[in-house]
């Protein structure tokens, strides 16, 4: 898709399909779901053709010698079935590392694009932040000139705008950077994106941690799966490999010597004599590596568990928090400045306190916006240890401040 100059998350998620690291991951897919059908195909037969003459002219002709032989490896004990069920299980494995990949590439690529949604907003707050610190500034500058404030206040307030205008800064690089990033990981030029649209997602709607289907959607969990039955399949064929293969054959000749002509059909039948090797030690190994796959997997299985439990306990907790803030300090912080403002309209106050009230207000937005930028990329990681679809993942409805 032709992303826009400011996606969302969704548009985002949406283009993480055509980027390299997905791309190759499919025909790596590709490759596998040939190599499963290859190795389900029997060997080819042997066709073997012999003709010889030799010309004795004193006797008018000599010995002539034509021979066909056909042969057939027939593949014994299981053979082919445990070959097509190892390349069927590196398919799956292959399947879920290319699952792997995506999510790696959709949380990298959420993540940047979140990060630059928070920055937009911090952005937006500091720059206001900074020009109501510059007006107070102005304002205490008028009054010093006039007499009737001491100069001795001037280098606080001008150290508020300082440090307002480094933040500012500070704010910009951090979007630029996310920016540049998101662009490195969808592989486009850079400068593309300008911005990006759309809310933090900071919905609280996770699943319970104890539900166990949801962990073997993890991607490393399927890995770790695929790679146990990788495991059996080549235990299965490291059984069959003790028994032989059997070749037959047919032969044909014909012969003609001296004037007497011969025709001679035949059949043959050849296998390897297991005497010295019979692949215990084969069988041994691969025993070895089924037990280690499933210590693999419960380990891999238990950290995705782990995993999850963190991320949707830390995501739940900081929720909390930005509600107690949505519904506390935000409207307190609200009132307070308009509380300040109809002083000033009245002619209670000067200019000053409403403007300190703004400040409050805005610090309190930063903060809230922070929190919810760290709810997003925990969110963004619970996501992507269960499995979910990017697709399904989806902005945040109630980032609202």
């Amino acid at each position: 898709m032709n992303l826009p100059s400011r996606p969302s998350l969704d548009e985002v998620l949406i283009s993480v399909q055509s980027t390299p690291p997905v791309g190759a991951a499919r025909e790596a897919l590709l490759r596998e779901e040939a190599l499963r059908e290859q190795a389900g195909l029997p060997p080819n037969p042997i066709l073997n053709v012999f003709a010889s003459r030799i010309d004795l002219a004193d006797v008018g002709g000599g010995p002539q010698k034509y021979r066909v032989f056909l042969r057939e490896r027939l593949e014994t004990a299981g053979k082919r079935e445990a070959r097509v069920l190892t390349a069927t299980g590196r398919y799956h494995e292959t399947l879920a590392e290319s699952r792997a990949v995506m999510f790696r590439t959709a949380r990298a690529a959420g993540g940047a694009q979140q990060r630059a949604v928070a920055s937009q907003e911090m952005l937006a707050l500091r720059g206001e932040a900074l020009a109501t610190s510059g007006e107070l500034l102005a304002i205490e500058e008028k009054l010093v000139a006039s007499g009737r404030r001491k100069a001795s206040v001037l280098p606080e307030y001008r150290e508020r705008v300082a440090a307002a205008r480094s933040a500012f800064l500070e704010e910009e690089a951090r979007l630029k950077s996310a920016l540049r990033n998101l662009e490195g990981i969808l592989s486009i030029s850079p400068g593309t994106l300008d911005g990006v649209r759309g809310n933090l997602l900071t919905s609280s709607s996770l699943p319970a941690a104890g539900d166990g289907p949801l962990i073997d959607e993890n991607p490393a969990v399927l890995v770790a799966m695929a790679a146990q039955q990788i495991a059996e399949a080549e235990l299965r064929a490291a059984k069959a490999k003790a028994y032989p293969d059997v070749t037959v054959g047919i032969d044909y000749e014909d012969s003609q010597e001296f004037g007497e002509r011969l025709h001679l059909i035949g059949l043959n039948l050849e296998a390897e004599l297991p005497v010295f090797d019979t692949n215990v030690a084969g069988i041994r190994a691969a025993h070895a590596e089924v037990r280690r796959t499933r210590i693999r997997f419960a380990e891999v299985r238990a950290a995705a568990a782990a995993g999850y439990a963190e991320a949707r306990e830390v995501a739940g907790t900081l929720h909390r928090g930005v509600e107690s803030r949505q519904t506390g300090v935000i409207p307190a912080r609200r009132q307070e400045a308009e509380f300040a403002r109809l002083a000033h309209d009245a002619g209670r106050t000067d200019r000053r306190p409403s403007l300190a009230a703004d400040l409050a207000l805005l610090a309190a937005r930063i903060e809230l916006t922070e929190l919810q930028s760290r709810v997003a990329g925990w969110n963004l990681d619970a996501l992507a240890l269960i499995g979910r679809e990017p697709s399904d993942w989806g902005p945040s409805q109630d980032a609202g401040q």
